[in-house]
C-alpha cells in the first residue's frame, strides 16, 4: 500500500515516525478508508525490520537488527504482556497502550524475540524505532 502525500510522493518511514500519535491515528483512518479496511493496515505495519546503529549484545547474543513480526502474535501473547505490565506496575495497566513505552517495549520484544530488558539498553534512535513500529502496529490493528 503506497502512502501518498499531496504531491503524490510516498511518505518515508522516517516521515511517518515524526508524526504525533494523533496525526498517525488520523492518517491510519484515512488509509483504512482508501485501502478497504483494517486488514491492509495490519499487512502494512505487521512486519518491520530495524537496523541498529550499533550491535546490541545481551547474554552472550548479539543482534545487528530487529526483525519484528507482529502478525505472528496471538491473544495469549497480548495477555502475557498485560500480565507482565501488571507485575511491573503493581496492577495498573496503561489506559492507552499506544502511549506507554513500557507496553510498546514488551510488544516489540514479543514480536522480535529480543529480551525487553535488552531493548532498554539500545541507543535512543534504535529504541524509538522499535517502539514506533509497535505503536504503528497497535494503532493499525485497532482501527
Amino acid at each position: 500500500m503506497a502512502n501518498e502525500k499531496s504531491g503524490g510522493a510516498a511518505e518515508t518511514p522516517e516521515e511517518l515516525a515524526e508524526k504525533t500519535p494523533g496525526e498517525l491515528a488520523q492518517r491510519l483512518e484515512e488509509e483504512t478508508e482508501k485501502a478497504g479496511g483494517r486488514l491492509s493496515l495490519v499487512e502494512t505495519f505487521g512486519v518491520k525490520d530495524v537496523k541498529f546503529t550499533k550491535p546490541l549484545t545481551w547474554s552472550e547474543k548479539t543482534w545487528t537488527e530487529a526483525h519484528m513480526d507482529f502478525t505472528k502474535l496471538t491473544g495469549v501473547d497480548m495477555e502475557a504482556i498485560d500480565d507482565e505490565m501488571s507485575a511491573l506496575n503493581m496492577g495498573a495497566l496503561p489506559t492507552d497502550p499506544t502511549n506507554s513505552r513500557k507496553y510498546l517495549r514488551l510488544l516489540a520484544a514479543k514480536a522480535s524475540g529480543i529480551p525487553s530488558m535488552a531493548i532498554r539498553t539500545l541507543p535512543a534512535a534504535d529504541y524509538n524505532a522499535m517502539i514506533s513500529a509497535a505503536r504503528y502496529f497497535l494503532m493499525a490493528s485497532q482501527v
